[in-house]
């Protein structure tokens, strides 16, 4: 995302003599940038957080985020990612930052399987619950907790936006 930002500041620097842009304007438009879905908080408490993390990277860069947010109570994750992201590769990065698993398969015909999923988080989770649609696990993660916790759903574009409909019911 910051090479993304760089080269649009970039074009306007470009284009600052053609066009009224001054620094200051772009200052401001940085301070108020949010993109849906990327750590996005749609309520506190108790705190529901969105995250595509769905790859190594991103998820290295979730795991800092949560260590520099935590909350006085649990974590329930809200997780599901696409076959071929390999999650096996990094949801170990979680194990020390989520307390519960609720996971299903998404609507994506990409999706990976639950069972693979299952077996996936096995390995570094010690409380998974599966669940039919990502519908039904957000709506019971959310009423899993108390006003001090935390529903952290993240994985595919997939996950967050099916999760996202849920919420706005």
């Amino acid at each position: 995302q910051f090479k993304n930002a760089r080269t649009a500041i970039t074009a306007l620097h470009e284009l600052s003599n053609q066009l009224s842009i001054r620094q200051e304007h772009i200052d401001e438009g940085l301070k108020h940038i949010q993109i849906n879905g990327r750590l996005q908080k749609l309520q506190s408490n108790p705190e529901i957080i969105v995250d595509v993390s769905h790859n190594e990277q991103a998820a290295k860069s979730l795991l800092g985020w949560l260590t520099k947010n935590p909350v006085k109570g649990k974590t329930i994750a809200v997780f599901s990612v696409l076959a071929d992201k390999n999650p096996k590769n990094w949801v170990h990065f979680f194990k020390n930052r989520i307390d519960m698993w609720f996971i299903s398969q998404t609507t994506s015909e990409r999706a990976m399987p639950k069972q693979e999923l299952l077996k996936t988080l096995s390995e570094s989770a010690q409380l998974i619950c599966s669940f039919s649609t990502i519908s039904e696990a957000f709506t019971h993660a959310v009423e899993a907790t108390d006003e001090n916790d935390r529903v952290l759903v993240f994985g595919s574009f997939y996950t967050v936006s099916e999760a996202m409909n849920a919420y706005a019911g």
